[in-house]
């Protein structure tokens, strides 16, 4: 608890099985973990100025459990429900915090949990007993209109979907969706694309997959370093950590496969109208990579455009302008209404690991209603 005044940030993490503290120990938590697995400080840490709180999310994430079938999600509404129902009683262990701001925060597929969480909210509060003061929503590197919805529509079998553990992970899955799109919307299109905007897409194409299915070549073995996941679960699965966390003999998984086979096919279907229903009675703050292809600012902006909302024409029309950080170009931002959309620049996949300094600046504005500008 950074204080009992300050706004709650309630954060979930990306994709479906991935537990919130990956956001914690290497995104924006007040630690991060060395090689070794040692605890450092981290220098922009977004529990400075907020309260925040990490949900392991769908149950079955990270040290959360279920001991039934039933009791894993299967749909992007029951998420939304069972968060408010863990936040519930939150509230009841921290009742000082109970009329604090609360806003939700997360990235990529993760968006739509929060999303399913603030229509919960949005649709509880009017019968709760206590209600919840909730101000509103912040996606990073997001998108309504998911590209895996394409996928599946190509694959009527989503088992066809590569494990994490096969060739390609659920990422590669998405960026490799993105770059057929892409190279499909060059083939008809070769006169809307500028010569750099063509040689961007083509190199960053050839080197994902290079990356992704390199040529086979004769080596000495190596010994692979633990990743940073393994380094996680190494820390939080130490018997002294479980014994501080009060997790008794639960194992931590950074991952959880049952999760995500449970939502996989789910992710796909669009919760359009419930975000237009949040856009309409608070606010939202969208930022995207300038260079990310997967979630890109104009796939965001496309969706965005598709909605019926009382601003969606001002929104359409209105100008990107450029905003500063500590007196140095950041970015572009457009609002309208209830929503800022933020462009940041020299960011490829992720607004908060590649930018965090900017990235805290932009949300500190957010939440207190300061305008993002130069």
């Amino acid at each position: 608890i950074c204080s009992n005044s300050a706004p709650l940030i309630i954060w979930l993490q990306g994709q479906p099985g991935e537990s919130s503290l990956l956001g914690l120990f290497t995104e924006n938590g007040p630690f991060s973990l060395t090689e070794n697995g040692r605890l450092q400080r981290r220098k922009t840490s977004w529990t400075e100025p907020f309260n925040v709180l990490y949900m392991d999310s769908p149950v079955g994430t990270g040290f959360s459990f279920t001991d039934r079938q039933e009791g894993y999600a299967d749909n992007q509404l029951a998420v939304g429900i069972h968060l408010y129902q863990a936040l519930k009683q939150f509230f009841k262990l921290f009742p000082e915090l109970q009329t604090n701001e609360l806003f939700i925060a997360s990235e990529g597929i993760g968006g739509k949990f929060a999303t399913a969480l603030g229509y919960a909210i949005h649709t509880m509060n009017p019968v709760a007993e206590e209600q919840m003061n909730f101000k509103g929503l912040m996606i990073f590197d997001g998108y309504l209109d998911s590209i895996h919805n394409n996928y599946i529509k190509k694959n009527n079998n989503v088992k066809n979907v590569p494990a994490k553990s096969n060739i390609m992970t659920f990422n590669d899955i998405m960026k490799a969706v993105a770059y057929e799109q892409q190279m499909e919307a060059f083939l008809e299109h070769p006169g809307m694309m500028s010569l750099n905007e063509m040689t961007r897409m083509f190199t960053q194409a050839m080197d994902f997959f290079a990356f992704l299915f390199p040529v086979k070549k004769p080596s000495n073995p190596v010994r692979l370093e633990p990743s940073g996941n393994d380094i996680l679960s190494n820390f939080l699965n130490n018997e002294d950590i479980k014994y501080a966390l009060h997790v008794g003999n639960r194992s931590f998984m950074s991952e959880s496969e049952i999760v995500q086979d449970y939502l996989m096919e789910e992710m796909s279907v669009t919760l359009r109208n419930v975000f237009t229903v949040l856009l309409q009675n608070y606010k939202i703050l969208i930022a995207n990579g300038e260079l990310d292809m997967v979630a890109s600012p104009e796939s965001f902006a496309e969706s965005l455009n598709k909605l019926n909302w009382d601003n969606r024409d001002s929104f359409a029309i209105a100008t990107k302008e450029p905003f500063e950080v500590n007196m140095e170009l950041a970015g572009y931002v457009k609002s309208a209404g209830n929503l800022v959309q933020v462009i940041v620049q020299n960011v490829k996949e992720s607004v908060i690991k590649e930018q965090p300094v900017w990235t805290l600046d932009i949300v500190q504005k957010f939440v207190k209603g300061e305008e993002i500008k130069v």
